[in-house]
């Protein structure tokens, strides 16, 4: 009992045959199955084999006389179909092509089929896959399923395209994220940041000894809101906000960069609840 490699020529199927029969490991350069087959009873062949390295034997007449049966395709498939998407065979025209079945046969059930060994026999729109009358290793032939696909199963492909359900007329403005109404806009294009809510960064907002703990990280947030970076090493206070006049009470706190002027400081809004002010 062998297990096959399908994905080799008849001759090579018939070298392993033999091989495996006779416990030997002749290759092609040492043994040639010659073109050509006979047919003989019972569905069975029988071809020539030629012994091309003298070296491995010693005999007179270097050819044998190899009778076998060949693998029937109606058998092979006998318990799982052939079966291939229609999409994998289309050409550049979207036609089934007979060279791409035979590619596709390939690939799924690791048979190797060229134009010269198999051929596809087409009748009433069914596809067959069928051993020339040259395959010396396969006979008969096997019904294809030709699974369809979408491309078939729809006529319109060529689409109009899109139309608006109701034409825009005005300007759609879409609010910038964390950004509030101005109450001044001459205060509020004095100061950096003056509306936007930074209480998420207040891990990046630590102050020791009057200077910024984590620059370089607040910074990389600051960027994130399109807001300019805070010099490394000024000094910055961080406490209650004050008067609407000097910061935005809509928040309760404010770090902000002192000894600059007003258009260059910086003034970073953040909320903290009561509880944690104790």
């Amino acid at each position: 009992m062998i297990t096959t490699n399908f994905d080799q020529t008849p001759e090579e199927l018939i070298l392993e045959l033999f091989n495996a029969e006779n416990d030997k490991n002749y290759s092609r350069n040492d043994v040639d199955i010659l073109t050509g087959f006979k047919g003989l009873a019972n569905k069975r062949r029988s071809v020539t084999a030629q012994i091309l390295n003298r070296t491995i034997v010693d005999v007179d007449v270097p050819f044998a006389t190899l009778k076998y049966t060949p693998i029937d395709l109606s058998v092979q498939f006998s318990v799982i179909a052939l079966e291939i998407r229609e999409v994998d065979t289309f050409d550049n025209l979207l036609s089934v092509t007979d060279t791409l079945i035979l590619s596709e046969v390939h690939r799924r059930y690791g048979i190797r089929c060229d134009t010269w060994d198999f051929g596809i026999r087409r009748d009433g729109g069914n596809f067959y896959l069928y051993a020339s009358p040259t395959n010396r290793a396969y006979s008969g032939e096997v019904l294809i399923t030709l699974n369809s696909s979408l491309h078939t199963r729809v006529s319109n492909k060529v689409l109009v395209g899109f139309y608006p359900a109701q034409i825009l007329t005005g300007l759609v403005v879409v609010p910038e994220l964390d950004l509030y109404e101005p109450l001044d806009t001459y205060v509020s294009a004095k100061r950096l940041s003056w509306f936007k809510d930074f209480t998420r960064e207040l891990d990046y907002m630590r102050v020791v000894d009057g200077k910024l703990y984590s620059t370089y990280e607040l910074n990389a947030r600051l960027a994130i809101y399109g807001v300019p970076p805070i010099e490394d090493g000024v000094n910055v206070v961080s406490r209650a906000v004050r008067t609407a006049n000097d910061e935005n009470t809509l928040f309760t706190h404010v770090l902000k960069v002192t000894g600059k002027d007003d258009r260059d400081a910086h003034y970073l809004h953040y909320n903290i609840i009561p509880e944690e002010e104790v």
